[in-house]
């Protein structure tokens, strides 16, 4: 009955879907009401010409002022957010840190900061004595770590790892996608299709690094050890709205916090350190702040690589990761290394790649396999393409998730780092073709 629906019911069912959840993506709802993309974002500019709706790139959220359904009662929190971008990736962790906010009744105060550690300190100092608790995604390192560990309200870092111990006085919580993971699952698909050299392109990390990215340099054998303790092996996938860890079990919902929290009389204890062999062993060190201070690569590019080097490892792939450059030169790298399959980390990267090909004759999939790297508009490149899709949005709700029940019972729940699985949605650019 689904794709028999008039525009009116459409609607109505789009905005129900926003006032629940609080935005909506065009690509599942035209697959959930069985029509095409095209008649969804013709229904959102509709909604939006009366002020119904506000359109984002690849969906809707609701507008600041509409009314959200039923809400229960407001909590006592307030939880501050401070995050580098409103751009990039930051919008579906946002939407989702805002949709979580709504459902449990918090106020989400919502900064922008330049990824400057001076800039992240003094947002995040001017918050923190009027909020209950904070989510945090700042330039990271040993000195940044001690300090939000001192704050006088409990924090969850977000999309941010620090090492696995941190000199502080409780040891911090995050909840990030699984990067590793997320290369792991693209390596494994081409290699299921008979892919046995495969590269990995990495582009821009500026929307995501908390400290400065390492530098794409020659191609890296897929036989180098990863970093001690970065993750790279699968995890189970998180089951929606529950903020558990896949390093420490707890029950649904149970939250607990290491600090005292803003509110008067609301129990607090230090933190549990988290079981051995969760992801954030030290591994290269970097020096934003405190020169040679060991910490695990936080960026999205150095958790890909470790990824990527593990999985190419295990399958005896020849794996190389490639220097950025343009396009003429990735492909002309991608001639010379005899790569049947490319996977390039940026939408944007990877639909240039695309086009490039078109441009110089590269079939694809025929003559290189393509992965994009994040699923926004992957789906709308010429072909359409096989992406990695990060699960931002649940990201920003189980981290509102994660505070609100930390602020709730205190030292009744250890300590949790929460990896969340990215997904592969398949499409032309992958399917299997003939050697």
């Amino acid at each position: 009955m689904a794709d028999r629906l008039f525009g009116v019911q459409r609607h109505e069912r789009l905005l129900s879907e926003l006032r629940r959840s609080g935005s909506v993506r065009v690509a599942a709802l035209a697959r959930e009401l069985g029509v095409s993309e095209l008649t969804i974002r013709r229904d959102i500019a509709a909604l939006a010409s009366r002020n119904l709706v506000t359109r984002v790139h690849g969906g809707a959220t609701l507008p600041r002022d509409a009314p959200r359904a039923a809400r229960p009662a407001r909590t006592r929190f307030t939880v501050g957010m401070v995050v580098p971008s409103l751009d990039f990736s930051w919008p579906p962790i946002v939407a989702g840190a805002r949709a979580a906010a709504a459902a449990l009744g918090v106020t989400l105060r919502l900064r922008g900061s330049a990824g400057d550690p001076e800039e992240d300190r003094r947002q995040i100092t001017g918050l923190a004595g009027e909020v209950h608790g904070l989510l945090l995604a700042p330039a990271l390192d040993a000195a940044m770590a001690g300090w939000i560990g001192r704050l006088p309200v409990p924090a969850v870092l977000v999309e941010r790892e620090p090492s696995r111990w941190t000199a502080t006085p409780r040891q911090l919580e995050w909840v990030r996608c699984d990067h590793a993971l997320g290369a792991e699952i693209a390596v494994h698909h081409l290699h299921e299709r008979g892919h046995r050299r495969i590269g990995l392109a990495l582009g821009s990390d500026a929307s995501h690094a908390s400290h400065a990215p390492d530098t794409p340099g020659t191609p890296s054998s897929p036989h180098t050890p990863h970093a001690p303790g970065t993750p790279s092996s699968p995890h189970t996938p998180h089951a929606p709205g529950t903020p558990s860890s896949p390093h420490t079990p707890h029950a649904p919902g149970t939250p607990s916090s290491p600090h005292t929290p803003h509110a008067p009389g609301t129990p607090s204890s230090p933190h549990t350190p988290h079981a051995p062999g969760t992801p954030g062993t030290p591994g290269t060190p970097h020096t934003p702040g405190t020169p040679g201070t060991p910490h695990a690569p936080d960026a999205p590019a150095g958790q890909l690589r470790a990824g990527w080097r593990a999985a190419c490892a295990e399958l005896g792939v020849d794996g190389p990761i490639l220097a950025g450059g343009t396009v003429r030169d990735l492909l002309a790298e991608v001639r010379r290394a005899g790569l049947t399959a490319l996977v390039v980390h940026g939408e944007p990267d990877a639909a240039a790649v695309a086009r490039g090909c078109a441009e110089h004759g590269v079939v694809i999939p025929g003559d290189l396999a393509l992965i994009a790297y994040d699923d926004d508009t992957a789906h709308l490149a010429e072909p359409a393409l096989t992406a990695v899709r990060p699960p931002r949005h649940h990201v920003g709700r189980l981290a509102v998730e994660l505070i609100v029940s930390r602020l709730l019972d205190g030292d009744r729940r250890p300590s949790q780092r929460v990896l969340v699985a990215p997904e592969l949605v398949e499409r032309h650019s992958s399917r299997a073709v003939r050697f």
